[in-house]
């Protein structure tokens, strides 16, 4: 009998435990309410001491955050590549590539795995499309996007880089020419 209740009060933790970190999935917290999406419960229920426990809540990754940990990875990177550092892009890659994944990540690694600054510049070009898509997809940025672009980049074909400033600083030229560009877009914060 205590076998039973021991393997039934198991189940009943882990589909708890299950039920609640499914129940914090994609849902916001601020001051304290709670965000109902699409659903119309009133104040029908009581919000007892296991709807929200501190110790989870704080290992919670936003969108907000995922996209703002990608953002700073990628304007790190994007500052070791105007310096015409290799090794510290691929320092600056392989933090993005750990705070990311999908195509981002695997863009981040192929320049975390070169030496060459020259090939770094043309996967970045790659690299901040994706990001750029990521970045218009999300709704929580919570600083301004500058999109820059340089019409000389890659044998005049042009280029685009992302900026937390406003202020043109080319990744594709770094010192060569560092303030060839100019502001296409600016994504304002949500």
């Amino acid at each position: 009998m205590k076998r039973m209740n021991l393997s039934l009060l198991q189940w009943i933790c882990a589909m708890s435990i299950a039920l609640f970190a499914l129940s914090g999935c994609g849902s916001k917290e601020q001051g304290g309410e709670h965000a109902h999406h699409g659903h119309d419960h009133g104040h029908e229920h009581e919000h007892t001491a296991t709807d929200t426990k501190p110790e989870e809540t704080t290992t919670e990754v936003t969108a907000e955050n995922q996209t703002d940990k990608i953002l700073s990875a990628y304007y790190a990177l994007k500052n070791a590549l105007v310096a015409t550092d290799a090794n510290e892009a691929k320092t600056a890659a392989g933090k993005l590539a750990e705070v990311s994944e999908g195509e981002v990540k695997t863009t981040a690694e192929a320049i975390a795995n070169n030496d060459d600054v020259e090939v770094q510049r043309a996967s970045f070009q790659e690299l901040t499309q994706k990001v750029y898509d990521l970045v218009k997809a999300s709704s929580d940025n919570s600083n301004e996007v500058y999109k820059q672009f340089c019409p000389m980049a890659f044998d005049n074909t042009g280029a685009f880089w992302l900026s937390a400033e406003e202020e043109i600083k080319n990744p594709y030229f770094g010192d060569k020419m560092l303030k060839c560009g100019k502001v296409d877009e600016t994504i304002a914060k949500n």
